[in-house]
């Protein structure tokens, strides 16, 4: 099996995505359009223009899937009307976080209310369901049922940030004895329920059933792992998550990995509020930064990663490199770079 380097797989993932996304633009203008609310457009503009010219990851595992199972070309219309429809699902979770998430709002002039985040989020989720319908295909039961329950469970994600893993639960009693089995959960909601929906494609054509389940939970995996380093990342300041600043998760008192591990340090649930009311001043900033790097935060949090997921990965890993049909195998080698080679996750390494 040839190894292809870092830039070979991202040059392929932006490839996809400069046929991908400018569909999903048309969609989502198309759509606002005819349901006479032209006047979001500008606003779900500022959105959009954070995701222009970004590489597309679902859409990209969507299509090597669309290589190793269809053996047809990826860029046929319906195959990226497809593709399309996988990234208008995680457009649609998106700005519906926006809804839960005031800080991480883009701003746009005239401000955005509650209501048209809610709408913004049911059309494009909308849109995703026609897109991969077809009249005359028989696949559509499968597909629909596949986006459901991906809705499902990351509407349940959500659910958890804002009802289950935040401070006002800390101090429950066995809360701290729960909570990584809590966080695991919500970051296979959140984040592995979109991961596996790459699958939509190909999702009739696998009859070996346990071979799809092994595929379902790599995939499950592969996202929840992302998820967590994504969280890692809220302890920086540097703008390296394109639609959140840094400390996000603190200021709106969430519990994900960072935090957690600072509980489990002996730090309390009342220092973490009060941090999390002083973090937007210099000092604040820096008197947190400083508990950080003295607990070893972020060390220990990318040996966490590894042992939630890295480890699971690496095994399933091995498997899909030599079984996955006509040798595309290979491509799935993109996975390391995006997790543990990642900016995210060797952002705040401590020398």
């Amino acid at each position: 099996m040839v190894d292809l380097t870092a830039t070979e797989h991202f040059g392929r993932m932006q490839e996809t995505a400069n046929l991908v996304w400018p569909m999903v633009r048309s969609i989502i203008a198309s759509r606002f359009i005819q349901n006479d609310c032209a006047g979001m457009s500008s606003k779900i503009e500022c959105f959009l223009k954070l995701r222009d010219n970004r590489p597309l990851l679902r859409p990209y595992i969507a299509r090597i899937f669309i290589e190793a199972y269809l053996g047809e070309n990826w860029k046929s219309t319906r195959n990226l009307e497809v593709l399309a429809a996988i990234e208008l699902l995680n457009t649609s979770t998106y700005l519906m976080n926006y809804l839960f998430d005031l800080s991480k709002r883009p701003q746009s002039k005239g401000g955005w209310d509650s209501c048209s985040y809610i709408a913004s989020s049911m059309f494009t989720g909308a849109d995703a369901i026609r897109l991969v319908c077809r009249e005359n295909e028989t696949t559509n039961a499968h597909r629909v049922k596949a986006i459901l329950d991906c809705n499902d469970k990351v509407y349940a994600g959500q659910y958890f940030d804002s009802n289950v893993l935040n401070f006002s639960q800390a101090s429950t009693p066995g809360f701290l004895d729960s909570v990584r089995v809590l966080y695991d959960k919500r970051c296979r909601f959140l984040c592995g329920s979109t991961i596996e929906l790459t699958l939509l494609p190909v999702i009739d054509k696998i009859q070996d059933p346990i071979w799809l389940r092994f595929l379902h939970r790599f995939l499950n995996t592969l996202g929840a792992a992302i998820q967590s380093i994504n969280d890692l990342a809220d302890l920086t300041s540097e703008p390296i998550r394109f639609y959140s600043s840094g400390f996000n998760d603190l200021k709106n008192k969430r519990l994900t990995l960072p935090y957690i591990l600072l509980l489990e340090s002996g730090i309390t649930i009342e220092n973490l509020r009060c941090f999390s009311e002083s973090i937007s001043s210099e000092e604040g900033c820096a008197e947190f930064c400083n508990l950080i790097k003295y607990n070893g935060i972020m060390r220990r949090g990318q040996m966490c990663i590894r042992e939630m997921f890295g480890n699971e990965l690496k095994r399933r890993l091995r498997k899909i490199y030599t079984r996955l049909p006509n040798a595309m195998g290979r491509y799935f080698q993109f996975v390391p770079h995006i997790v543990f080679q990642s900016r995210m996750y060797k952002t705040g390494d401590e020398s």
